[in-house]
């Protein structure tokens, strides 16, 4: 899925960029997501518009949920689909 859409998806619900980048070098760092370009892997330091123009495919091996940091938030309401 290209970042950009994913972020587009969750902007509409309120989440703001920052958010966004934290919590995909989060999973990236969790082993739960990887950018699907070898050549410009996710990682701590890259700057938010980079992370937009990559495109996120899971890890193969990739069995457990990443365990619950600061960078990644429960919210208890969780979305509403429109």
């Amino acid at each position: 899925m290209p970042a950009l859409s994913a972020y587009e998806l969750l902007q509409e619900k309120g989440v703001c960029l920052a958010h966004f980048c934290s919590a995909a070098l989060a999973l990236a760092r969790a082993g739960s997501i990887r950018s699907s370009d070898p050549a410009n892997p996710l990682s701590p330091g890259l700057a938010p518009a980079r992370i937009l123009e990559l495109g996120f495919e899971p890890e193969r091996d990739a069995q457990s949920p990443p365990e619950k940091g600061k960078e990644i938030r429960t919210l208890s309401q969780g979305f509403k689909s429109s």
